[in-house]
């Protein structure tokens, strides 16, 4: 019977963590790619000439 309840445990702790990674990916992607945007930009605005 404890073995029955430990397996089902470490299944929701898996399930758990697994959760919180895609949030967090899709945060650091989209500020990822907001600071190449802003660098890009900041950028061409350097090189042409005011």
């Amino acid at each position: 019977m404890t073995s029955k309840r430990s397996g089902r445990r470490v299944q929701k702790g898996r399930d758990r963590p697994n959760r919180p990674w895609l949030p967090i990916a899709a945060l650091l992607a989209v500020v990822a790619l907001a600071g190449v945007l802003a660098v890009t930009f900041f950028v061409t605005r350097q090189q042409v000439p005011g």
